[in-house]
């Protein structure tokens, strides 16, 4: 374990998992199979931050992807995902906006 945080003692980190993909749009050949496999990513990102006593963020339970290609995100999405991870960090070190 590091030791590179405050006062030498672990650093806390956050885990994110991105949103599940669609199988959509342009791209929709070269992710054939790919949104049933990242539908699971969530439990094993939870397990690994579990596992590394990280705080976990499930992305999917906020922002989904693009409709246009089903990978990327809309500005929109970006801001809302911003927001949110930035109040979880806030949460997590005990700050105050």
């Amino acid at each position: 374990q590091s030791a590179c945080g405050p006062e030498q003692s672990a650093p806390k980190m956050l885990l994110i998992c991105p949103p599940p993909v669609s199988e959509i749009g342009p791209l929709e050949d070269m992710f054939e199979g790919a949104a049933a496999k990242s539908a699971l990513m969530a439990d094993y990102y939870r397990q690994i931050a579990k596992i590394y006593q990280c705080e976990f963020l499930n992305a999917g339970g906020v922002i989904e992807v693009s409709e246009v290609d089903g990978i990327h995100y809309s500005a929109e999405v970006h801001q809302k995902l911003g927001m949110v991870v930035a109040q979880r960090v806030q949460s997590i070190f005990n700050l105050t906006s």
